[in-house]
């Protein structure tokens, strides 16, 4: 069985980039989907935008 993985990184992990200790931070998500799962949620998604 094969698997497809998404991973996605969003913040700013620059300690310097502000004194607001809210203002730093740093998030990553990830979603692992069997091949052929992932491979549907695509063939859908670009059907929806008629691509």
């Amino acid at each position: 069985m094969k698997y497809r993985i998404y991973i996605d990184e969003v913040g700013n992990s620059d300690l310097e980039s502000s004194d607001n200790p809210n203002h730093r931070f740093l998030s990553l998500t990830g979603v692992i989907l069997e091949l052929r799962v992932s491979l549907k949620i695509n063939k859908i998604s670009c059907s929806s935008l008629h691509i």
